[in-house]
């Protein structure tokens, strides 16, 4: 190699050594066939840049920022949305897709839900109570802004569900940039409170994992709009009416002293607000189930996207269920034997659904072919 010193040759050199350690992040295959070139590629480029100083570039260089970046976005693309490459890398870059937009409209659902309470707050204030003023003036003009942006964050899953829908790079990477901002604020929310639950864990794990899905389905490259726009506009619009239509009805039962048995009946089934998350896998899983027994094609990405929003799911019932345990042994409150039976229920379906499925997706993926590429190709040496 030109301008390489030959104790170099003999045995890896420290630089060698710290470039082999970054492409550990590519996958093994694509290693095993390009990783010589590519450590002989970038040595090349550092031997030339300084020629003379060729031992000292060998033993006391730096990988630069310029090489991480290239690699690691090398990495991404090859695993996530190579075009060309292995067909289990785009099973599961359309998997994460699916389960972002599943995630994402729910949170939509929220923010409507919050809209709305906001308001019917507006309109009809509720009563102020005793010994509590009505507002209190905050030290700062940062605490002010922090405090705006914990009150509102939660407006911004609209945009992204509507940026995450259009597809594209440059919408996925905006969709990332909003939703990074009710991320922020829960995690610090979280992390800052004095009694941590574990549900408000779980949810914080939820929702800063959806940002770093975003910004690695923007980083590689391909995000293409939803096929079925329509279905899935009336699937949100579906799930916001559900909520909302919960939260009135839980409203309702909880300003009456004794509701009426219809209404405690479906307080008990829908238990709390991530009684919807268990609905939608339960439905998300009904419609995969009737589509394999009519003899209709399940793609793989559907079942593995199905097997990872039904893990969040999962996730986020665990979270609420330890909580509730721990009140039900304190005796800090006692909740009625339907609703806790409810909940019990909800979670076996759900991790039922969810096992079933990643079986399933797994099983497909294990029968596709093994990833490989090729060697490069040899140099064309001219004859003179």
């Amino acid at each position: 190699m030109t301008g390489r010193p030959d104790q170099v040759r003999a045995e890896p050199s420290p630089l060698e050594v710290r470039y082999r350690r970054l492409l550990r992040v590519l996958p093994r295959p694509y290693r095993a066939a390009r990783e010589d070139e590519m450590v002989d590629t970038f040595l090349e480029n550092e031997f030339r840049a300084d020629p003379e100083n060729a031992d000292i570039t060998a033993r006391y260089g730096s990988v630069g920022w310029t090489e991480t970046r290239s690699v690691l976005a090398l990495a991404l693309r090859l695993r996530w949305a190579d075009p060309l490459g292995p067909e289990r890398y785009r099973v599961r870059l359309a998997a994460l897709r699916i389960t972002l937009l599943a995630v994402v409209t729910m949170f939509a659902a929220y923010a409507v839900t919050m809209l709305l309470g906001q308001g019917w707050s507006s309109l009809w204030p509720p009563a102020e109570l005793d010994g509590y003023p009505a507002a209190t003036p905050l030290a700062s003009p940062a605490l002010e802004a922090w405090s705006f942006a914990q009150r509102w964050a939660f407006v911004l899953w609209l945009p992204t569900l509507v940026l995450l829908v259009r597809g594209g790079r440059r919408s996925t990477w905006w969709a990332a940039a909003l939703a990074a901002i009710p991320a922020v604020t829960s995690l610090v929310s979280t992390a800052g409170h004095p009694f941590l639950l574990a549900s408000d864990v779980t949810m914080t794990a939820v929702t800063v994992g959806v940002p770093v899905g975003l910004a690695a389905l923007a980083a590689s490259g391909t995000s293409p709009s939803v096929g079925h726009l329509r279905a899935w506009l009336v699937a949100a619009g579906i799930a916001m009416f559900a909520v909302n239509s919960v939260m009135l009805v839980g409203t309702v039962a909880m300003h009456q002293d004794l509701p009426p048995a219809w209404l405690r009946a479906l307080g008990s089934v829908v238990a709390d607000d991530l009684g919807l998350w268990c609905f939608a896998v339960v439905i998300l899983g009904g419609v995969v189930a009737v589509r394999r027994v009519r003899g209709r094609a399940v793609r793989t990405a559907s079942l593995l996207g199905l097997a990872w929003f039904g893990g969040a799911a999962t996730v986020l019932r665990a979270g609420r269920v330890i909580d509730w345990s721990l009140l039900l042994s304190s005796a800090a409150s006692v909740y009625p034997p339907p609703i806790v039976l409810s909940v019990a229920v909800q979670s076996v379906i759900v991790a039922a659904i969810t096992v079933t499925a990643a079986i399933l997706a797994v099983r497909r993926i294990r029968r596709l072919p093994p990833v490989s590429y090729p060697p490069p190709a040899p140099p064309i040496r001219q004859i003179s």
